[in-house]
Parts: C-alpha cells; sequence; structure tokens
C-alpha cells in the first residue's frame, strides 16, 4: 500500500514537473520575445542636438552676405540657430572660435539688443573662445559697449575686450571670463546686474574710466579669482559721483575676491580701490597703491578680510581700509606703508563693528591715528601688532574726543596685543585716548613708543583700564609711560622703566594731571625721574 501510494504520487509529480516545465518554456518565449521587442524601440535613432562650433573668417564688423564669418555673424549664427552668411547654424550652446587679431566693431548704432548694431548681444548660451588676450582683441571703437550678455550662460577666454564706448562688458546672465584682459574702455569695464553672476579667473581689469566703479561696478553676485584690478579711474562728471576707481559693489551685491591684486587704482572723491555697501571678502589678496583709499565700508555693508596686504595706499582717512558704519573682520593680515592726510594710516573706524584679529601695521603714518584711527563704534583688536607708525597725535592708535555733540562714543578693547615703536609729535606716542572713550587692555604691552609731547605710552583724556598689561620703556615730555588727565585704572600691570624728559616731576612712569588713578596689585617703578606724579 505505502509502496503503491508513493508510486503513484511520483506518477502524479511527474506529469505535474511536465506541465509545468512546458508552461515555463512558453513565458519565457513570450518574455523573450517582448524583451526583443523593447529592445528593438529602445534603440530607435532619436534626433540629438549637437552644439556647434563657428570659426570667424573675417576681422571685418559686419552682418551681409559676402561669403565670410564675421564676429558678429557667428554670435547672430549663435543666437538664431540658423546659418548667417558664411557662418554655420547654431545648435544650442555654442562655441565661436574667434582666431589671431583685431576684430574692430564698425556698425554704429546703440540702444538695440538683437545684435544688429553697436555691441555684440548674446541671446543664446555660448562659448566665445580667443587665440589668448595678447593676440585676440574686440575693439569697441568707442561706438557702444563691446559686449552684451542677456539671461543667458557665457563663457569669455583668451581675448582682450577694449576701448568700449560704454563700458567693456555688460552681463545680465551667469557670464565666466578667463584668461582675458577687459582693458581701456570708457564706463566701467565690467557691469555685473542684479541677479546675474559673474566669474573672472586669470582676468586684467585695466585702464578703464567711468564715473564710479571704473573697473567694475556690481549689483549681483561676483567670484575674482587670480585677477588684477588696476590703473582704473572712477572721475566725477557734472552729476558727481567720482567714487570705487576699481570695484563698486551696490546694496545687495556680493563679492568674493582671492588669490587676486586690487592696485594702483583712483577715484576722485572716494574709493580709489573698492568701494563697498554690500557684501565683499577678501582673501589672501593684495590691495596696494590705490588713491583716495584701499576699501571704503560704508554702514550696511559687510567686509571680510583674510591672509591680505594693504600696502602703499592714500586717503585722507583710513588709507588702508575705512570702516564708516559697516561691519568688519580682518584677521591674519597686514597693512603697511599706507598715508593718510587726516586719520588712520591703516585702518579709520567710524561708527559700526570691527574686529582685528592676529595682523600687523607698521609704518603708517597721518596727523592722527598713524596706525589706527578709532571714531565710534565697537573696535575689538586681539593678538595684533601695532609698530612704528608715525603720528602728530596717537603714533600707533588715537581715539578721537567723543561727546554727545558728534555722537562719538564706545569702547575699544585690545588683548593680547604688541604697541611699540611708534612715535608722535605732540602726545600719545603709542596710544591717545579721546575724551568721554573707552580703552581697555588685556594683556597687551605699551613699549619703546616715545613722543616730543606727553604720553609716551598712553595718552589719555577719556577712561583707561589696564588689565594684565605692561607700559615699559617709552618717553615723553611729561608722563613717559602715562600721560591721565581722567580716569586711569591698574589692574594685575606694570608701568616700569619709562622715561619723562623735562627733569624731577615730569612723571617718569605716570603723570596725571588733575584725573583719578586707581592702582591694584600693579606695579610702578624704575621709571626716570619718578615713578608717579599727583597719582
Amino acid at each position: 500500500m505505502f509502496n503503491f501510494q508513493r508510486s503513484a504520487r511520483s506518477k502524479g509529480d511527474t506529469n505535474q514537473n511536465s506541465f509545468t516545465r512546458v508552461l515555463s518554456k512558453a513565458l519565457h518565449l513570450v518574455f523573450v520575445a517582448a524583451l526583443v521587442a523593447g529592445l528593438a524601440l529602445s534603440v530607435a535613432p532619436v534626433p540629438v542636438a549637437h552644439a556647434a562650433t563657428i570659426t570667424v573668417t573675417t576681422t571685418a564688423d559686419e552682418l551681409n552676405s559676402d561669403g565670410d564669418c564675421s564676429l558678429r555673424e557667428a554670435i547672430q549664427a549663435a543666437n538664431t540657430d540658423s546659418a548667417v552668411d558664411a557662418c554655420p547654424p547654431g545648435s544650442g550652446a555654442d562655441t565661436v572660435d574667434v582666431p589671431t587679431g583685431t576684430y574692430t566693431l564698425a556698425i554704429a548704432g546703440a540702444g538695440e539688443d538683437a545684435n544688429a548694431t553697436g555691441d555684440l548681444d548674446i541671446l543664446g548660451d555660448l562659448t566665445i573662445s580667443g587665440a589668448g588676450a595678447s593676440t585676440t582683441v574686440i575693439d569697441g571703437a568707442n561706438l557702444d559697449r563691446v559686449l552684451d550678455v542677456r539671461r543667458v550662460q557665457a563663457q569669455v577666454s583668451g581675448v582682450t575686450i577694449r576701448n568700449g564706448g560704454g563700458g567693456g562688458v555688460q552681463n545680465h546672465g551667469t557670464l565666466t571670463i578667463t584668461n582675458s584682459a577687459i582693458a581701456d574702455n570708457t564706463g566701467s569695464g565690467l557691469s555685473n546686474a542684479f541677479d546675474a553672476f559673474l566669474t573672472l579667473t586669470g582676468v586684467t581689469v585695466t585702464g578703464n574710466t567711468a564715473l564710479n566703479g571704473a573697473g567694475i561696478l556690481n549689483h549681483g553676485t561676483m567670484t575674482v579669482s587670480n585677477s588684477t584690478i588696476s590703473g582704473n579711474t572712477a572721475i566725477q562728471g557734472s552729476g558727481g559721483q567720482g567714487i570705487g576707481g576699481g570695484i563698486f559693489n551696490k546694496p545687495g551685491g556680493t563679492v568674493h575676491i582671492e588669490g587676486s591684486t586690487i592696485s594702483g587704482n583712483s577715484a576722485a572723491v572716494v574709493s580709489g580701490g573698492i568701494d563697498n555697501s554690500g557684501t565683499l571678502t577678501l582673501i589672501d589678496s593684495n590691495v596696494s597703491g590705490n588713491s583716495n583709499g584701499g576699501i571704503m565700508n560704508w554702514s550696511g555693508g559687510s567686509l571680510f578680510v583674510e591672509g591680505s596686504a594693504f600696502l602703499g595706499n592714500t586717503a585722507e582717512n583710513g588709507a588702508g581700509i575705512f570702516n564708516q558704519g559697516g561691519t568688519l573682520e580682518v584677521t591674519g593680515s597686514s597693512f603697511r606703508n599706507n598715508t593718510a592726510t587726516g586719520g588712520g594710516g591703516g585702518i579709520a573706524h567710524a561708527f559700526g563693528t570691527a574686529t582685528l584679529q592676529n595682523s600687523i601695521f607698521a609704518r603708517n603714518s597721518a596727523p592722527g591715528g598713524g596706525g589706527i584711527l578709532y571714531a565710534g563704534g565697537d573696535l575689538t583688536l586681539t593678538g595684533v601688532t601695532v609698530s612704528d607708525n608715525q603720528a602728530g597725535v596717537g603714533g600707533g592708535i588715537t581715539t578721537l574726543d567723543g561727546s554727545a555733540a558728534n555722537g562719538l562714543a564706545g569702547t575699544l578693547t585690545i588683548t593680547n596685543s604688541t604697541i611699540t615703536r611708534n612715535t608722535a609729535g605732540f602726545g600719545g606716542g603709542g596710544i591717545a585716548n579721546g575724551e568721554n572713550m573707552t580703552l581697555i587692555l588685556h594683556g597687551t604691552e605699551v613699549s619703546n613708543n616715545t613722543t616730543g609731547g606727553d604720553g609716551g605710552g598712553i595718552f589719555n583724556d577719556g577712561t583707561v583700564t589696564l588689565d594684565g598689561s605692561t607700559v615699559r620703556r617709552n618717553t615723553a615730555s611729561r608722563g613717559g609711560g602715562i600721560f591721565n588727565k581722567d580716569s586711569l585704572t591698574l589692574i594685575d600691570s606694570a608701568v616700569t622703566r619709562n622715561t619723562a624728559t623735562s627733569g624731577l616731576g615730569s612723571g617718569g612712569g605716570i603723570f596725571n594731571d588733575g584725573g583719578t588713578v586707581s592702582i591694584t596689585n600693579s606695579t610702578v617703578r624704575r621709571n626716570n625721574p619718578d615713578d608717579c606724579v599727583s597719582c
């Protein structure tokens, strides 16, 4: 019985397995047929648009049918995706190849955006590729601006764009310029519109002239790397201006500059190098030899500087940087040999907020504040060296007199810094602290400063607190270390080895001229001819 049942099940299993194999094979055939049909459909040819390369064959500026391909015609072919004269039709994001030569615009007319007259209008995604900035030149002949990029993506490389009559390049889209020069244009060399994006790499912007933003006028987003912006001039016309010789960054604009040089620019009114009312970042760059200031940072502006050098700039106030009510942060940078005719050879800070860290201010000069001028707001120095600067008052640092009338008030805080070897003709060899202003020093050394007037290290007409700080080896007529007219507090500090040159009673260490002096856990000794007069 058992064997029969097993045998019956085996026979049933055999029949069922045979059916299953047949069904499986049939399904397999159906699947394969469907797959083959699908593959056949998938490999059916689909038209693909390939970008065209259009080579310019004549340096003449023309839009006609004479059997060649001009630069204007090549751009028109790319704009319209149709053949123009001997230029093949464009197709998508095209490339216009511009060989060695000078391409001078000659079709007069301005104010239209169809590429028919005046400037070259880019109306579709396009790359313009020259043979090199020294050999491929697009010359505007002062008819109109040279290049107008509408709301498209464009790239320009290996060309010089010069002699635009309404500026060099105007961008409304996304534009990248590499290894090129923007030179000698009347009107901004580059103008970047609101909501536009401009990237410059290896670009020289030079010799341009405009009322403002002679080199670059920015209202959008701009990135500049390994480039030079030099020798541009912001002039003053009948309507005024004369601002931002190198760059004018409008409110709402964003500029990032890295590994670049801003040099030898000038402005008739202010901001020879850069005028900023937007957001500006400057990294590993050089700002040098600009007239009417390296950088002006206005109220509402934000300026961040890292690893950069400010050298040989001139201005009335703040030859390196003038922070006029904006937000300023400087770290790991140097300010050397800058000259102001008013105040703040290196930096002038008036209102706003500023933080200076791990930076050097050396050999700068001004009538007030050879290195730094402070005129209200909040200013903090940490890990800063202020040395070898010269001024009439405040060889290293000056804080202006504050009052309710002029609205100047605030606190200057200096931490872990060195103020040394500065000189002043009339007072405050190291620091001059003005009336109603507050100066706080933490862990800071004020040493080897000199003045022919009072206060070799510090002249104080406001409120000064020294906490864990040292004033030593300074020289003055009176108050070799400190001359105090208002409020002076020493906590865990030392005033030592300072010299007053006006004889006994002149306060080698401290001369107190009617103010108050509080000394806690501090040392005032070994000063010449005396330690503390009227303390």
